[in-house]
C-alpha cells in the first residue's frame, strides 16, 4: 500500500501516469481505425473471394 500511495504522490507515479495516458491514446486511436477500415477490409476480401469462385 505504502508503495501505491508513493507511486501516486511522488515524481516517478507522474511518468507512470503519462505513459499510461500515451498508451490509453495510442489504444482508443488503435481501435477507432480499425472500426474505420475493418469495413473496407472485410469488403474486399469478400470481393476477391466472390471472383476466385
Amino acid at each position: 500500500m505504502k508503495l501505491l500511495l508513493e507511486l501516486l504522490v511522488g515524481n516517478k507515479g507522474q511518468g507512470l501516469t503519462e505513459y499510461g495516458l500515451i498508451l490509453a491514446v495510442f489504444v482508443i486511436t488503435v481501435i477507432c481505425g480499425v472500426m474505420l477500415v475493418g469495413p473496407k477490409v472485410s469488403a474486399l476480401f469478400a470481393n476477391t473471394s466472390a471472383q476466385i469462385n
